[in-house]
């Protein structure tokens, strides 16, 4: 937690904001935060400057309502939320390694652009991480009792009402209630007499605890006549994107290398013991990612981070980018051979969360690595410690380090941006008033 802050403290006491972090803060989030510190604590949520739930802006303006409104303190409000969101990861991973270990599978999500940039600049993305983090720990755990249940209800409502996209986390509570009452990847069975005895009632039960998260998104979807507020419509809910399944397995096979210890060991075991599973994953993969365009394209939503490497010089008939292709196909592998290693309750739940996840990006129309990448990064990071045990080789330690050490120095490259967080709005819209959707990714 101190090395996150330590981390994001120079880009904060610096003033200083890159492009990509600029029209989000200025324009939207900051927007919508000074919006509710002026309407505390009577909320007007029919329309804000902000495409997702208001969790976020209104616990920053309570903040600003109470503390102070400078940028600066609700900046260093933003960095103890991506802070707590990194420490809990630690901490949960820590319980399954040595503490070092657990730094070093969680470094290269520490120092992500998407994880620290939303840790040093006023951006909901941590508080929305943080959230299925919490759901995935429960989940995987297995909610026992009615105080287990009640906390997955009251995190999903509360994860719901800072991003609206992660409802899809609703699929890991069914799958660990279908799982609870069972003896699936357990060493000893449950507790004979306990809510949900089946796996009927285990299922009912996880999906009453839902219920609470998906009444609240029905409230919100009445209030904008749709899934975001009205002035978003244009941005977000412009059509399904096919690609979806593709770019995820992409973003597998990219941080496949990063985390190449855990992978190259689970290949090497996967070959060796299930080589029809390896093949089959190839497969499948190569064949999804084929179907569908796999090119940079700002009108189809593909551009930003990894899809600079599908830019039209490389692409082969203007659709089909070999790097992203080949990336997708070593995810599915690398999905299978690290997903098998695990017990089999949490190889469903961890699959029920990336096809969650997926399903929900398939209905976004922009296709942006932030909204990927988190997930990918505790999947692998939990698989490390879940598996990666005896002895560690320069293949376990480098490349996360690596990783982590390259990633903090993009980070710390905003230091150089000529913007400044009170850099004046340009054009049509100035802070305060209702912005058109235009963003970055």
């Amino acid at each position: 937690m101190l090395v996150f802050l330590a981390a994001v403290g120079p880009l904060i006491v610096s003033g200083r904001i890159p492009q990509r972090v600029f029209s989000d803060q200025r324009v939207y989030h900051e927007v919508a935060i000074r919006q509710f510190i002026l309407e505390w604590p009577r909320f007007d949520f029919s329309d804000y400057a902000s495409a997702t739930t208001p969790g976020y802006h209104v616990v920053l303006a309570t903040v600003g309502r109470f503390v102070s409104d400078s940028v600066a303190v609700l900046q260093w409000t933003s960095a103890l939320i991506g802070a707590g969101f990194v420490a809990v990861l630690g901490w949960w991973i820590g319980r399954l390694t040595t503490p070092w270990r657990a730094v070093v599978l969680g470094l290269p999500l520490a120092c992500s652009m998407y994880v620290a940039q939303s840790g040093a600049w006023l951006l909901p993305d941590n508080l929305g991480w943080l959230g299925v983090l919490a759901v995935l720990m429960l989940a995987l755990r297995g909610p026992r009792g009615w105080v287990g249940w009640a906390a997955a209800g009251l995190v999903m409502a509360a994860l719901v009402f800072v991003r609206q996209s992660h409802v899809w986390a609703a699929g890991c509570v069914w799958m660990a209630g279908w799982l609870a009452p069972s003896r699936v990847g357990r060493e000893s069975p449950p507790p004979p007499r306990r809510l949900g005895a089946s796996p009927f009632g285990g299922g009912v039960v996880a999906g009453l605890a839902t219920v609470p998260a998906l009444v609240l998104l029905w409230w919100f979807w009445r209030l904008w006549g749709g899934l975001t507020p009205p002035r978003f419509v244009g941005l977000h809910a412009t059509g399904a994107n096919a690609s979806t399944p593709a770019f995820v397995l992409a973003v597998f096979g990219a941080f496949g290398v990063v985390y190449a210890g855990v992978a190259w060991e689970s290949l090497v075991l996967a070959w060796r013991e299930a080589r029809g599973w390896v093949l089959g994953a190839a497969g499948v993969s190569l064949t999804v990612a084929l179907a569908v365009p796999t090119s940079m394209s700002v009108s189809g939503g593909r551009f930003g981070g990894l899809w600079a490497v599908a830019r039209p010089e490389f692409v082969i008939a203007g659709r089909v980018s070999p790097v992203i292709v080949g990336l997708a196909v070593a995810g599915g592998v690398v999905l299978v051979s690290v997903l098998r290693r695990v017990e089999l309750r949490e190889r469903l739940v961890l699959i029920a969360a990336i096809a969650g996840l997926t399903a929900a990006q398939c209905a976004n129309a922009q296709l942006w690595q932030r909204y990927i990448e988190p997930l990918v990064l505790i999947v692998l990071a939990y698989a490390g410690a879940r598996i990666a045990g005896g002895r560690w080789s320069w293949r376990h330690w480098i490349p996360p380090v690596a990783a982590g050490l390259v990633l903090a120095a993009v980070n710390l490259g905003a230091l150089r941006s000529e913007k400044t967080v009170m850099t004046p709005v340009t054009g049509d819209v100035a802070p305060g008033q209702a912005p058109p959707p235009v963003k970055t990714p």
